[in-house]
């Protein structure tokens, strides 16, 4: 289910790079950009668990300015939902 904040928060920008689309949110004061699920990297329908996909869909730089916030484990599920929701995915998970 998608709330008003959370479509507030997502901006769908067209950005196409080569054919990859990326879409950014923000989240508690930060934004960021993600791939939109097919402009993925394949390594995230590789990846073992959420975590790892994560890590990988927002890449070095932007998973660290994440943990940089110190998440708790709540702030980091919501924060799963968020970037899966506006990469078009319907919930979490590979």
């Amino acid at each position: 289910m998608t709330t008003a904040a959370t479509k507030k928060n997502i901006a769908r920008a067209a950005e196409v790079d080569d054919e990859l689309t990326f879409v950014t949110l923000d989240f508690r004061g930060a934004t960021y950009t993600v791939p939109d699920r097919d402009s993925a990297p394949m390594e995230v329908l590789e990846a073992e668990s959420d975590y790892e996909a994560l890590r990988l869909i927002l890449g070095e730089e932007q998973w660290a300015r994440f943990r940089a916030t110190k998440p708790t484990v709540g702030t980091y599920r919501k924060f799963n939902a968020a970037v899966y929701e506006a990469m078009g995915e319907d919930e979490a998970g590979n």
